[in-house]
């Protein structure tokens, strides 16, 4: 009876050292969780904030600063508080030995931990970028009035390479001066992002018009002489070939060529607005049909 009171007791007493070494184990791995709250406690935006609202932002910019500091408010005042509240009963389900709900809390808390810090990240980095913004923007502003310059040397030294689109290309690019100017006003008003938008679409714009005047020569010669030299050609060789009495009526040849003298003065018309894709998609056709026709002849010849 004696042995059996002692094993009892050892089990007892061995159930209880285990307890407190698993307790010891849980308090453990609430530590680190305890200390990433003390330092999340200790930082700051506050700082960051008013170095934003320093720049006398507006529009977009400004909203952009009411949610960062609605949200850090927000971390503050709700999660951090919720966080150390969290903790607080994680360690006293630990003392308590109620390790089930310990760990429960401890991984919650965990998981809050890590979207704070994200939270925070998220918001540093946007204000980095929007700091940014200004002098990336001041960047682009002084590349931009470099081609606009350029353009207007472009036009002046080429002008009669352009055609009737000369005409369209100078209304394009006086048309790039106001739009710079708005950029100046959203800039010098603290509009930053809308800044940042204008001036990316003026280089878009700059750049597409660039674009057109490199192409835009080399496609008045197709309309002018290329394409007009080889309809000239393949109407000779029809009335060669049909003075040697191939008969050729049932290919239409005749109209498929005065439908693409008509496709030629279209694209004529598309000059004069500069309109590259749809002047590159009618020479495209003309060809097709010319190097049909001209397929068409050849096997003719075979027959």
């Amino acid at each position: 009876m004696t042995y059996i009171f002692l094993f009892v007791c050892i089990l007892i007493l061995g159930g209880i050292v285990a307890l407190f070494i698993l307790r010891n184990r849980k308090k453990q791995d609430l530590y680190p969780l305890l200390v990433m709250k003390d330092e999340l406690e200790r930082e700051t935006l506050s700082d960051d904030l008013k170095k934003v609202k320093a720049l006398e932002i507006a529009g977009k910019a400004e909203k952009l600063y009411a949610r960062w500091e609605s949200e850090w408010y927000e971390i503050q005042s709700i999660d951090i508080e919720e966080l150390d509240r969290d903790l607080y009963n994680a360690e006293s389900y630990i003392d308590k030995f109620n390790f089930k709900r310990a760990d429960e809390v401890i991984m919650n808390s965990g998981e809050l931990i890590a979207s704070i810090k994200d939270r925070i990240a998220s918001i540093r980095r946007e204000i980095k970028e929007l700091k940014e913004v200004e002098p990336s923007n001041k960047e682009t502003y002084e590349e931009i009035v470099v081609e606009y310059k350029e353009l207007n040397r472009e036009l002046l030294a080429k002008r009669h390479q352009y055609g009737t689109a000369a005409e369209q290309f100078e209304t394009n690019i006086k048309n790039l001066a106001p739009q710079l100017e708005e950029f100046k006003v959203l800039t010098s008003t603290g509009k930053y992002i809308e800044a940042q938008e204008k001036i990316n679409d003026i280089k878009e714009s700059i750049y597409d018009l660039k674009e057109r005047m490199e192409v835009l020569p080399e496609l008045l010669k197709e309309i002018e002489k290329t394409c007009p030299a080889q309809i000239q050609t393949l109407r000779l060789k029809v009335e060669d070939m049909e003075k040697k009495g191939f008969k050729l009526s049932h290919l239409d040849i005749t109209g498929k060529i005065e439908n693409s003298i008509w496709q030629l003065n279209d694209a004529r018309e598309k000059v004069k607005v500069g309109d590259i894709d749809s002047i590159e998609s009618i020479l495209d056709g003309i060809y097709d049909v010319l190097d049909e026709i001209s397929s068409d002849l050849k096997k003719r010849t075979r027959i």
